[in-house]
């Protein structure tokens, strides 16, 4: 996403001072105010999904930075679905179901709940909506630490992951796209750009 920023009282500061500083100076403050519009974006969408916190600054970021040469600056939202386990969750587990499973020359522990109408998982995606179920969903603890959801799809061998896929969901990219994180990062640039631009200038302006 191309952060577009009407550069207000740059073509004026260009007519009055030095163009390599207001130029220099315009960069950094594009820079600045691409990082609050990218924290602006991570509020916007953990306000509205529910992302354990930390997720989104992972996978949005500015990409491309502004410079003297470009004064340009890109925010990127990463478009891979979202493993499941980044959301809340919850299992009934019936430990009958609990078995070593092989997969490649990994090791699993796989706890299911294997009674007659289980539920599987359930789970939360936004923050107003309450826990979903997810038929023939499990979840797989890894030997090593760590936990993955799975559904499954098929028949396969109990033991195994014939049969079965990880659960994924929405991408950040989809989230980033959405009207009110847009507004979110819109209304950032409005309000920062006059702050950021003229501390930078004063900055570059007070130096020889």
């Amino acid at each position: 996403m191309d952060l577009s920023i009407k550069l207000e009282g740059f073509d004026r500061a260009m007519m009055l001072f030095d163009s390599k500083k207001v130029i220099k100076a315009s960069s950094h403050a594009i820079n600045d105010v691409a990082s609050r519009a990218r924290t602006a974006a991570d509020k916007q969408i953990r306000s509205k999904f529910a992302l354990k916190a930390g997720f989104t600054k992972q996978k949005v970021r500015v990409s491309s930075r502004a410079n003297r040469s470009a004064l340009r600056a890109i925010l990127t939202a990463q478009s891979t679905p979202i493993s499941l386990k980044h959301f809340p969750t919850k299992q009934i587990i019936d430990r009958r179901g609990g078995v070593t499973v092989r997969s490649g020359s990994r090791r699993f522990d796989e706890y299911r709940k294997s009674s007659k109408g289980a539920r599987g998982l359930s789970a939360r995606i936004t923050q107003k909506g309450g826990y979903r179920p997810i038929k023939h969903g499990f979840s797989l603890r890894h030997s090593r630490g760590g936990v993955s959801y799975w559904r499954r799809t098929g028949p396969g061998r109990w033991g195994t992951m014939e049969g079965a896929e990880m659960l994924r969901v929405i991408t950040v990219a989809s989230m980033f796209k959405q009207a009110a994180v847009k507004e979110s990062v819109r209304r950032a640039i409005r309000e920062n750009w006059p702050k950021r631009f003229k501390y930078r200038l004063s900055k570059e302006l007070s130096r020889r």
